[in-house]
């Protein structure tokens, strides 16, 4: 082989490192939202009996998560300058929430497929990473922030409720699994369900605020909001759940009607959501003539259609509900064919990427 071969090869393998060093340095923490929707239509799917295609969602989303976690431990090693920068902004922080909501969801997948020592693991993971990111968050909007909070929120901030309730699920999945622990895993989960309850209506005042009292451009009305519904309905599914395992918990019977009472009001308050936020996508892209490209902020619109399906297939089970269940199979058909779009539209947009970078070095 040729010295001229040689160097030619040494080149492109070096361009080859320094373009995903590029790309794994501007790796959005967003990212995990596609662990959250590819997560939970398994867990739909899986409600539904759609046993083969729930177990394909859920290696792919395990798949993703390990691939994900590998990224950003790259990322931490190479650039942890935009690492840090990204857990100071007000903007982006509430994003790595992500991690903690998808870690949740995993383990409840895997708590629901038998495997009880890996959503121990998960779970313990994912409440750890919660508490840090709370109280981290806490302290730079309190201490650091320079701007008042309703000119900064958007639905990422809700993304605090989607983790804790995650946790509140993984929780209630585990209790039957180990009766000895079942009263104090019931009871942590309902006082977690109780802080994301609080946490929801807490950040929903600074979201209504600034939708509806604050001037607001079409720019900042990014897919995140979904997480409006999002947030409401994974609500739903764990006071769904605490509701349908209070039969075998007695502090849970004690406050059966009123996690019902309020679960019904938030499965409410979420499908309220759905017919306006498609009302606010037609007034961004249609009247706004903001345009539609990919963007990782996507796998956050995906995530609340398939949490509402699981959700609602979840409440229908309790006694006098089940007339729910009707909406199901359309809710779990749109989050698949979002799913799909996302999927390719994140192929189509790696390759463009890949392709540039290619020209780029062509010239050079």
């Amino acid at each position: 082989m040729s010295d001229k071969t040689t160097l030619g090869k040494t080149s492109s393998f070096h361009n080859a490192k320094s373009w995903w060093a590029e790309a794994v340095s501007n790796l959005s923490p967003g990212y995990f939202a596609s662990v959250m929707a590819t997560g939970i239509i398994s867990v739909a799917l899986w409600l539904r009996a759609a046993d083969s295609l729930s177990v394909f969602f859920w290696i792919v989303a395990t798949v993703v998560y390990l691939v994900l976690i590998a990224a950003h431990i790259w990322r931490a090693a190479i650039a942890p300058g935009l690492l840090t920068r990204d857990l100071k902004n007000p903007v982006v922080f509430f994003s790595f929430y992500t991690f903690v909501a998808g870690t949740g969801i995993l383990a409840s997948r895997f708590i629901i497929g038998g495997y009880n020592a890996v959503g121990w693991i998960l779970g313990i993971i994912a409440a750890v990473s919660w508490l840090l990111l709370s109280y981290w968050i806490a302290y730079r909007l309190l201490g650091d922030n320079k701007k008042p909070a309703t000119a900064l929120v958007n639905g990422t901030w809700l993304l605090i409720t989607v983790g804790v309730q995650s946790l509140a699920v993984t929780g209630i999945l585990l209790a039957p699994q180990f009766p000895h622990q079942a009263i104090p895993l019931a009871v942590i989960a309902l006082a977690l369900w109780g802080v994301g309850i609080v946490l929801y209506l807490f950040v929903m005042v600074a979201i209504m605020d600034r939708l509806f009292f604050s001037w607001l451009d079409a720019q900042a009305l990014t897919p995140p909001y979904w997480i409006n519904m999002g947030a409401a309905a994974i609500t739903t599914l764990a006071g769904a759940h605490l509701a349908l395992l209070a039969g075998d918990i007695k502090i849970l019977h004690t406050v059966y009607a009123f996690i019902v009472g309020l679960s019904i009001v938030m499965w409410a308050f979420g499908s309220w959501w759905i017919p306006f936020l498609i009302l606010m996508g037609w007034w961004r892209h249609i009247k706004k003539s903001v345009g539609i490209h990919y963007e990782p902020d996507f796998w956050s619109l995906i995530f609340p259609l398939g949490m509402y399906s699981a959700a609602t297939d979840t409440l229908a089970k309790i006694q006098g509900l089940s007339i729910l269940k009707g909406i199901v199979p359309y809710m779990l058909a749109l989050a698949l064919i979002a799913w799909l779009l996302a999927a390719l539209g994140y192929l189509i947009h790696s390759f463009a990427w890949l392709t540039r970078r290619q020209l780029k070095s062509g010239k050079e």
